[in-house]
Order: structure tokens, then C-alpha cells, then sequence
């Protein structure tokens, strides 16, 4: 019989990567309103570790758009 092998739905999140998303929530008010990306890019890159550059650009353009929104830039 050959192997079959677990594949994660799309939409499948671990515990893990749940949580370190709460954890960026909670940081994320003060950085918006007080940080820089730079700020942004270190708090993502500690609880999502295994984050690939072309999800870390998404976060970065989301987190440019939301600094541009929260401090009337635009």
C-alpha cells in the first residue's frame, strides 16, 4: 500500500500560528501609532518564524496600508 501523506486544508491554521497572530494583534496598536516598519517586520518575523518574503511583503503592504489609514497619511 503506498504512503499517504497529511496535507493541510488551505485554510488550516495550527495553534501555534493562531497564537503568535493574537500576539501580533496585541502589539500592533502601539506600532501603528508609535513604530516604524522596521518595528513591524521584527514582531512578525519573531512569532511567525517560517513566514516566506512573499507573505512578509503582504504583511508589510498591509501594515504600510493601515499606518497610512490610522495616521490620516494620504
Amino acid at each position: 500500500m503506498a504512503k499517504r501523506y497529511w496535507r493541510p486544508k488551505p485554510d488550516y491554521n495550527d495553534e501555534e500560528r493562531l497564537k503568535a497572530i493574537a500576539e501580533i494583534r496585541r502589539g500592533l496598536p502601539d506600532i501603528l501609532e508609535y513604530g516604524t516598519e522596521e518595528d513591524f517586520v521584527q514582531l512578525v518575523k519573531k512569532w511567525l518564524k517560517d513566514i516566506t518574503p512573499k507573505d512578509l511583503r503582504e504583511w508589510i503592504t498591509l501594515f504600510r496600508a493601515a499606518v497610512r489609514e490610522k495616521r490620516g497619511i494620504d
